[in-house]
């Protein structure tokens, strides 16, 4: 299993993006020095998680499953504006699960607020409809973390 630069990410995901090759769950993951690195697993496999050798997971901060993938290549279309959709869609859509990650990988995430936890949630271009429907799925989220 080996970690590639994180850049890749984009690029894989693009290209499963625009052939709908569902074939593989795509990772982007945060290390400890601030640097970010791409793996990809089949997606019939169960997901490992990841840690360093002392046992602490890493952080993983995106995650492109095959579902997503359809999602985006049917709403990217096929002209001269698909590549940048597919570019702000990633860009936008790792701003908004980077944000979500802060909160879960963060050492004081417990002495948080449902409700300070949905704040720091970041939507870039969402609709207001999308907002809604995430933070009706993380508020459950955040919910459970709290017992």
């Amino acid at each position: 299993m080996e970690l590639k630069d994180g850049t890749l990410f984009y690029k894989e995901c693009t290209k499963a993006i625009i052939e709908c090759d569902t074939s593989k769950h795509h990772f982007l993951y945060e290390l400890s020095d601030g640097s970010r690195k791409y793996i990809s697993f089949p997606a019939s496999n169960n997901t490992p998680t990841l840690s360093y050798s002392n046992g602490t997971p890493i952080k993983c901060i995106c995650s492109m499953a095959p579902k997503t993938i359809i999602d985006f290549h049917y709403k990217s279309g096929n002209d001269d504006l698909t590549l940048p959709w597919i570019k702000r869609a990633l860009r936008d859509m790792v701003t908004h699960a980077k944000s979500i990650a802060d909160i879960v990988y963060s050492n004081h995430h417990e002495s948080l607020t449902v409700d300070d936890m949905l704040s720091r949630i970041k939507y870039p271009n969402f609709s207001i409809e999308s907002i809604e429907k995430n933070q009706t799925y993380m508020r459950k989220l955040f919910q459970s973390f709290k017992g």
